[in-house]
């Protein structure tokens, strides 16, 4: 998803400023893929962060888990730079337009991102179907 919007934006001059303002769903596309990618819940990125953190602590490294909980606030710092950034009001709107099947995958990605966090057991069980 993240990277979607990011050749989008690529394509019509490469910057995020008021990109809410230029494309509102791709800029909720990229605010979603940013909060899964910092663990934010009820983003897949939590329950994948989540899983990783009780498996590590489980084989006995405390230690990791914490360097791991620190870069992940280290990344969240820098992913809400980009969401504030999308929401700037004073930065030049020139509309970025999107073809129907980049939205209905952006559309897409975003629901994927939310259920999987919500229920995410469903990868589970899909991953052991597919064996």
């Amino acid at each position: 998803a993240a990277f979607s919007v990011l050749m989008k934006v690529e394509e019509n001059g490469g910057s995020f400023a008021g990109l809410y303002y230029r494309n509102k769903w791709l800029a909720v596309t990229m605010m979603v893929a940013l909060m899964s990618m910092a663990g934010i819940p009820p983003m897949a990125g939590f329950a994948a962060k989540y899983y990783i953190f009780i498996i590590s602590l489980g084989n006995q490294h405390p230690y990791l888990v914490l360097f791991a909980v620190a870069m992940s606030l280290v990344s969240v710092f820098y992913y809400f730079r980009v969401i504030i950034q999308m929401f700037d009001k004073n930065a030049a709107i020139e509309p970025v337009t999107v073809s129907w099947s980049a939205a209905i995958f952006n559309f897409l990605s975003v629901v994927l991102l939310i259920a999987l966090g919500l229920f995410p057991s469903v990868a589970e069980v899909a991953k052991i179907m597919w064996r």
